[in-house]
């Protein structure tokens, strides 16, 4: 897969990107990035931001799915297998498919969540 390059002059060249040849052009977006991000030269790396704070949340959303009351919680997921895949998540083993799959889970357990718990 190709990525998309950016460049002072971007909006000047072509870029290949994934869907093929495409202009971009920084300054349009600009205003929808905060500072922080937009003037930021260096990328930390998100695995570490993320399973950080798994380690700092990590219990909560154990105690979370393991006290959910939406009866579709029990029908659709194992919640000790989720809970598991959590604690492994939050030692950082498993990959982004693994915690994508584990963010939407529990993702979906809250909103579930919140639907019984009303407005």
């Amino acid at each position: 897969m190709v990525g998309v390059q950016y460049s002072q002059h971007a909006a000047d060249k072509p870029v290949e990107g994934v869907c093929g040849i495409r202009r971009i052009s920084p300054p349009l977006g600009a205003d929808l990035l905060p500072t922080p991000i937009r003037g930021r030269t260096v990328k930390v790396p998100f695995d570490d931001l993320y399973a950080g704070d798994l380690r700092r949340h990590g219990d909560e959303l154990i105690a979370l799915c393991r006290c959910a009351q939406h009866p579709l919680v029990r029908e659709m997921f194992d919640v000790e297998t989720l809970c598991r895949a959590v604690r492994e998540a939050r030692l950082g083993m498993g990959d982004a498919y693994s915690w994508g799959r584990m963010n939407s889970s529990v993702a979906l357990v809250a909103w579930l969540e919140r639907l019984i718990a009303g407005p």
